[in-house]
């Protein structure tokens, strides 16, 4: 229950998120007891290695008895929210996707649907319902907001974080504005035409949500 699919900085595209691309996963536990690392340590090479470093004497970053060895800060609702728009840091252009839930393969079977994960390289804005984050994903995947995102943000290191937000002033969602309604149904099909390749449908609907963020309006 507490395994959860794991995406990097690496599997992003525009409008999409490579989820088939490696079979990486995350354990949320604030503890992980004894039955629970028996299992892993039999099962994942990884979480032997985690075992072998933390009997060779690691170094912690964080110096608390409270805090694990391996531990993940900020984390909180927003994580677990249904829909989520993220794009990778430390890049040169902006490459921004909605993630849900996904059900990972395991051999020959795959895992029941679960809550996607970036990593700590991968900034996420988290949404109630997929029409705001399919808005907001077209506005962040625009022309114009990604050039005026190049004008103060370098690549690289300190490329687009969380708090680009503050220089870029995304208007609100309301569903009743026309406008706002084809820009999130527009991500919707970017999505899937990313997914299948279909690069000239897709730079279509890429051409009009350019349209039409450049016209958009405070709420």
């Amino acid at each position: 229950k507490k395994l959860f699919p794991l995406i990097f900085s690496y599997f992003h595209q525009f409008w999409n998120v490579l989820e088939d691309k490696e079979d990486y996963w995350t354990y949320f536990a604030q503890v992980v007891d004894d039955a629970t690392n028996d299992v892993l340590n039999k099962r994942h090479l990884h979480w032997r290695r985690v075992n072998k470093a933390r009997k060779g004497g690691v170094k912690k970053v964080v110096q608390a008895s409270s805090v694990p060895l391996y531990s993940i800060s900020k984390v909180g609702p927003y994580t677990f929210q249904p829909y989520r728009v993220v794009w990778p840091r430390m890049d040169s252009d902006l490459t921004a996707a909605v993630i849900s839930e996904y059900s990972m393969p395991v051999g020959n079977t795959r895992m029941p649907a679960k809550t996607v994960i970036p990593n700590d390289v991968v900034t996420l804005v988290g949404f109630d319902t997929a029409d705001e984050a399919h808005y907001f994903c077209a506005c962040m995947n625009s022309e114009l907001v990604r050039q005026r995102l190049l004008s103060f943000s370098s690549s690289g290191r300190g490329f687009a974080p969380p708090s680009i937000l503050e220089n870029i002033a995304i208007p609100q969602f309301v569903r009743a504005k026309s406008e706002m309604a084809r820009l999130s149904n527009l991500s919707k099909e970017c999505h899937k035409y990313a997914g299948k390749g279909d690069v000239e449908s897709l730079e279509k609907c890429e051409k009009e949500i350019d349209e039409l963020v450049w016209d958009l309006k405070p709420s």
